[in-house]
């Protein structure tokens, strides 16, 4: 049995990041970015893809604030970072490829893409239950 499982409740326990962790990684990630000198958007969602925190920095680009909290739900949802999806989707069939692409939320990118943006979302090593995206 499950020890995360809760016989009287039939419930799973989870992790999830609070505001405060949530917040402290938004802000470390904005001043990563300050530091190469760009202007990016931050999202951290939590386990179940809500937003956790949000940083927008001057400058950053308006249409990217979605962008960047859809890479998060897209890294967290799948537990892999969005720059790994190109080489992770070429095992699959041509269908596979093309119709995940169109889902809503879902944020397609290759490592070079998010190596130039400053924006590939992360999802948290196992068991914390959350991801962030910076993205310019």
């Amino acid at each position: 049995m499950n020890s995360a499982l809760n016989a009287a409740s039939n419930s799973v326990e989870a992790r999830t990041i609070d505001w405060p962790a949530a917040s402290r990684a938004a802000e470390a990630a904005a001043r990563k970015a300050q530091q190469l000198g760009v202007c990016v958007n931050v999202a951290v969602v939590d386990a179940g893809g809500n937003l956790a925190a949000f940083v927008r920095m001057p400058g950053a680009p308006l249409h990217s604030i979605e962008i960047a909290i859809d890479k998060a739900y897209t890294a967290v949802s799948f537990g892999l970072p969005t720059g790994r999806w190109g080489e992770a989707l070429q095992a699959h069939s041509e269908a596979v490829r093309q119709g995940i692409a169109l889902r809503p939320r879902f944020i397609l990118e290759t490592a070079v893409e998010a190596d130039e943006t400053v924006g590939e979302a992360m999802p948290m090593p196992r068991g914390a239950n959350w991801a962030y995206s910076p993205n310019g």
